[in-house]
């Protein structure tokens, strides 16, 4: 019976266990292929990675010192030759290859590059480059590439060092040539920099007949003579003002072969910071940046002791570091080791101290007739409130090392004509029309519309003020003032920075008004610049107020018109019988003896005329 039943049972035949196992096959190896081209796919993914968070990271380092963060050259030419194999390099890669320092570079995490650390003191260059798994850096174009490369698994001859293809090889964010930057939009064709008779030359890349050639300027220069078109990095036209803050910064220039063209290098700027976090100049100075922030790396532009400038990366609004440095010449009875309590303020007396050590740290631009001191009218509604955020910036002040000032004088798009028109938001960039016919009240409530998200934005405190004087005392070394020290001139005549009724200056961007001295009614409204206009110290448009950053003159530590064109509303408190609100700095209806840098001016909570306010960031 048995035997019966396993004869009837039907079972799987030799052909229908072929093609089964035929299919588990090909499925298999269609798993195991999908498995490592995704594998693939992810270590070329790790690779592009790496190669642009250091390109972010170098060109930040290139940008603060003047040279690739490097110390040892890469001189296995049969790896180079590897590379130079797949055609990837662009016309710029001329120069050496160097092994990246990775311990130059500040909070870097990297997929590849583990070589790197097995490099000692000790090592030679040649048995420095004998290591693949290292990333590595062209001199001349600032391009990165991996040495050891990520293998394709479709074709095992093809394989990637870089994070751009053979079709796109000349797509590279900043490219260099002598440490001088090839614009957006152009090729590096030859030349050197220091090459009289060969200098650098580059060529439009949607126009290969227009070229221009590189030309050093040694020292600063203060006008532009000509109409030539004027370029900014190559991409849309500027105004003079910008051209020659470029120069002087980048020491050059880009001119076309007929002489009609000018190129300018525009700023550089860090990558937006994610969350408020640290930058480290090259003198090794730290600040705390605020998230949403970029840092400027044009040279000038991003050092403490030259004015470091920061941006809101969506606003554009800029700031200005004024460094208090954290030391017992400063902080003589508040100490330098204060820690906050657990509701994460200091104490009443700790507060006291501070505050105290700052005005006796700025005792040369105090003024007894002013304290920082609440009253009905200035913008805050109580003194409660007034208190906080006085201690919130002394707090800042004390444990960040300082404090942000505007770039420029708070601006609006459109000109104010008198005190009846909407009140917009303030913007703190180059190019605005001051924003007067305010009431200090008014001013702070504007300020306090520029605050993010973990930074208080407000009028800057008299102490503040008195700081940022101490700032500029401490930093500036002569800034084409008259006098030898420069106490003397922002304590009695700030004329040879500030606009003043009595300074003669060349003004090379922006715009102009003129005020009546009789009526004190504009004159003149907003007009273009003239063409070589050069502000008169006498007659009938003596009297005249700038758009923001019209003059580079007007400049110290890339603050401008500290010294005048407007006096500025602040928070002190005036103890004047024209009433409690205080202006300070300089002013255009002034003499530069009459209202110098440290000036005070005060009025009434009603007054809303020609006076304008800037912005500090704590």
């Amino acid at each position: 019976m048995i035997k019966d039943k396993f004869k009837d049972t039907k079972g799987i035949s030799l052909i229908s266990l072929s093609i089964a196992v035929i299919i588990l096959v090909v499925i298999t190896n269609m798993l195991i292929y999908n498995v490592r081209d995704n594998l693939k796919s992810e270590r070329l993914a790790n690779m592009q990675t790496d190669i642009s968070n250091l390109r972010d990271k170098i060109l930040t380092y290139y940008a603060q010192n003047g040279k690739i963060p490097a110390k040892l050259k890469y001189i296995n030419t049969e790896n180079i030759d590897k590379i130079r194999a797949t055609n990837i390099f662009g016309a710029n890669d001329t120069g050496d290859f160097y092994i990246i320092d990775l311990e130059a570079l500040d909070n870097l995490t990297l997929n590849y590059g583990e070589d790197y650390k097995k490099i000692s003191s000790g090592m030679t260059e040649e048995e420095c480059s004998n290591y693949l798994d290292l990333y590595i850096i062209n001199e001349k174009s600032l391009n990165i590439f991996y040495v050891e490369g990520i293998k394709s698994d479709k074709d095992p001859r093809e394989i990637f060092y870089t994070d751009y293809a053979k079709k796109d090889n000349e797509k590279v964010n900043l490219r260099y040539v002598d440490n001088v930057k090839i614009p957006e939009g152009y090729s590096y064709i030859s030349g050197a920099i220091n090459d009289v008779v060969n200098p650098i030359t580059i060529q439009n890349d949607s126009d290969n007949s227009e070229c221009y050639t590189w030309k050093t300027e040694i020292g600063d220069i203060e006008t532009v003579i000509g109409n030539n078109t004027i370029m900014k990095d190559g991409e849309t036209e500027t105004d003079k003002g910008t051209f020659i803050e470029s120069v002087n910064a980048y020491k050059g220039y880009y001119i076309n072969n007929d002489g009609t063209k000018l190129i300018c290098l525009g700023d550089i700027w860090t990558s937006t910071y994610d969350a408020d976090g640290i930058y480290k100049d090259k003198n090794n100075n730290i600040v705390k940046i605020p998230a949403g922030f970029q840092v400027c790396m044009t040279p000038k532009k991003n050092t403490v002791d030259e004015g470091l400038v920061i941006r809101n990366a969506t606003t554009d609004d800029r700031y200005v570091w004024i460094e208090v440095p954290k030391t017992f010449n400063v902080y003589r009875t508040a100490g330098l080791d204060i820690v906050a309590s657990a509701s994460g303020n200091f104490t009443d007396e700790e507060y006291t101290k501070i505050y105290n050590d700052l005005k006796t740290y700025t005792a040369d631009y105090s003024d007894n007739r002013y304290m920082d001191k609440w009253y009905d009218g200035c913008g805050i509604e109580n003194e409660a409130e007034y208190v906080r955020l006085g201690r919130k910036a002394l707090k800042s002040v004390y444990e960040n090392g300082g404090f942000w000032i505007g770039q420029y004088e708070m601006g609006t798009d459109t000109a104010r004509v008198d005190k009846t028109d909407a009140l917009t938001t303030p913007v703190c960039k180059e190019g605005a029309y001051p924003y007067y016919f305010v009431t200090c009240s008014q001013a702070q409530e504007r300020a306090s519309l520029l605050s993010t998200e973990t930074y208080t934005g407000s009028l800057l405190f008299g102490v503040q003020w008195d700081l940022a004087l101490k700032f500029i005392e401490t930093k500036a070394n002569n800034p084409g003032t008259s006098t030898s020290n420069i106490k003397e001139a922002i304590k009695t005549n700030s004329i040879d920075w500030g606009n003043y009724k009595n300074a003669t200056f060349s003004v090379n961007n922006g715009q102009y008004a003129v005020i009546n001295s009789l009526t004190y009614q504009l004159e003149q409204f907003w007009s273009e610049i003239p063409e070589n206009y050069k502000k008169p110290n006498s007659g009938t448009k003596n009297m005249a107020v700038f758009t923001t950053g019209a003059t580079e003159r007007n400049k110290i530590l890339n603050i401008y018109d500290f010294a005048g064109n407007l006096f500025e509303w602040t928070l002190g408190n005036a103890t004047s019988t024209d009433g409690p609100c205080l202006g300070r700095g300089g002013d255009f209806d002034c003499d530069g003896n009459q209202s110098p840098a440290d000036a005070c001016y005060y009025n009434n909570t009603s007054y809303s005329g020609f006076i304008a306010f800037r912005v500090a960031l704590y």
